[in-house]
């Protein structure tokens, strides 16, 4: 039976680098179909079209105005039949082809429930990041980039990170077992840990090669975080789900 490991998180919680550290370890993260450089991104995604294009063509399907990834819904989305089909062959089809393979994209969030029932023996590493950090991540990103896709308000990105973290928390209470669930701040500077971790949990056989070698710290910048920011992840739900996603975490912050 294959290993499937299945990398998400928040949006701008360090996914892309986490995922560019485990390809670089010898985990096989797509089929010839990847996602380029973006604004914010500028050594890739490292994720599947394939699955990057599954959820965002149902996401936008169910939610018009959600540019396929700005969803707020209290519970986990659900495929609808032609989208299962799609999930179950790309299932089938990564399966034959690798013994150890799995994915990256934040939006696996919304469906990791239907994901698991349809992969039983999946397992997800769940990654988080400050909500003020990763607030002030969007906004930048969004007055950088041109697309519309991209734009973000304060309000918005609070929201999202909120409702995408529930989830989180949610899967992990779920599954303790067959998830992992790490604060990205942990991943770059303890990254000979979580690579045990994940051998001792998931039986993931990596050839390590230290994060540091793929790691640009100015593209997780967390010094420029304005008093606003600051103070709406306070006062907002923010401040409660960081408290629980620390205390149900694999690493410390």
């Amino acid at each position: 039976m294959p290993t499937t490991l299945c990398i998400t998180g928040m949006h701008r919680s360090g996914t892309s680098l986490t995922a560019s550290w485990l390809a670089a370890s010898g985990l096989v993260l797509h089929n010839g179909r990847v996602s380029g450089t973006e604004v914010g991104n500028p050594k890739g995604h490292y994720e599947d079209l394939d699955f990057v294009r599954l959820h965002q063509n149902y996401i936008t399907s169910r939610y018009p105005k959600s540019l396929g990834w700005k969803v707020a819904s209290d519970k986990p989305l659900r495929f609808d039949d032609v989208s299962l089909n799609r999930a179950w062959s790309l299932i089938q089809t990564r399966s034959a082809k690798y013994s150890m393979w799995g994915w990256k994209d934040p939006r696996s969030v919304l469906f990791l429930q239907q994901w698991k029932e349809l992969l039983p023996e999946m397992k997800v590493m769940l990654l988080w990041r400050p909500s003020a950090l990763v607030i002030d991540s969007l906004l930048r990103r969004s007055r950088k980039s041109t697309k519309k896709l991209l734009k973000v308000s304060i309000f918005e990105a609070a929201s999202l990170w909120v409702h995408y973290n529930e989830l989180i928390k949610e899967f992990r209470l779920l599954y303790p077992t067959d998830t992992v669930l790490l604060p990205i701040e942990f991943v770059i500077n303890h990254n000979g840990k979580v690579a045990a971790l994940l051998k001792e949990r998931f039986g993931l056989e990596l050839a390590f090669n230290p994060i540091h070698q793929l790691f640009d710290p100015h593209l997780l910048n967390s010094t420029r975080v304005s008093s606003l920011v600051r103070l709406l992840s306070v006062l907002s739900s923010c401040q409660r789900l960081e408290l629980a996603l620390e205390h149900l975490s694999d690493g410390e912050v």
